[in-house]
């Protein structure tokens, strides 16, 4: 009844939107996508050169609860490439900023054979940002609910603009996987493809050791997701509808 009644559906990804139009068979242009975004002023002042630092540097910032112990496969990964002499154990670590439950925080100690991760707890939201433009990898890590095949992860939009390699564990040929290759952002993979994560990182690892970077994010693209822009998208949205 509601979405008979709407003059129009407002859904936040694509795959949303069109699940609308098939599950309420409603006509195409009924449904209109806006999506979350991004603050343009969140990222003043934030240094966007290409940093190296001493060391590799792959990080994640939000909340681990504990539905997230299938991170410990990241660890899993990395140790991997420490093990098999791709990488220097002296010359990554795994950084992880926010609340982290107790329980997964063990689970990832147990894992953790070299002592690469950094838990740095919780910090304000310009410190994530600026923390971000110093990554050599984001972490972007749902794991394998299938309920977050048609949704954006909270952080997603922060992390495309902040013009860093992505690595998402979400499930695959969602909505994250179908923007991360519009994007080119990153790329997604099924939380157990150690085999498959292990060679995405060594690639920037190396690239990072040569001081070298083939990362070409479509930041025009990119900009389309600026919360002013999407702004300007639902006033002309209220526009059409007034007239």
């Amino acid at each position: 009844k509601i979405v008979d009644f709407a003059d129009k559906v407002i859904s936040v990804t694509p795959i949303s939107s069109q699940n609308y139009r098939q599950i309420f068979n409603l006509p195409h242009d009924k449904v209109i996508t806006i999506t979350n975004g991004y603050d343009e002023e969140d990222f003043e002042g934030v240094n966007e050169k290409t940093i190296k630092l001493e060391k590799f540097n792959v990080l994640f910032y939000g909340t681990l609860n504990r539905d997230n112990n299938f991170l410990k496969n990241m660890i899993l990964t990395m140790n991997d490439l420490i093990e098999e002499e791709l990488v220097d154990v002296e010359k990554i670590e795994l950084n992880l900023i926010g609340k982290i439950d107790l329980s997964i925080k063990d689970i990832f100690d147990k894992v953790d054979n070299y002592k690469i991760i950094r838990y740095h707890g919780y910090k304000g939201h310009v410190d994530c940002i600026e923390a971000g433009s110093k990554s050599n990898i984001l972490l972007l890590p749902s794991g394998p609910d299938k309920g977050f095949f048609p949704v954006y992860l909270g952080k997603t939009f922060e992390y495309l603009r902040l013009g860093k390699p992505i690595l998402a564990i979400v499930p695959r040929n969602g909505a994250m996987e179908q923007l991360l290759e519009e994007t080119r952002s990153g790329k997604n993979f099924e939380y157990n493809d150690i085999e498959g994560m292990k060679s995405y990182i060594l690639k920037y690892y190396n690239e990072w050791l040569k001081g070298e970077s083939s990362f070409n994010p479509d930041f025009e693209n990119i900009k389309q997701f600026e919360r002013k822009k999407l702004t300007e998208k639902l006033a002309n949205l209220f526009n059409e509808l007034a007239d």
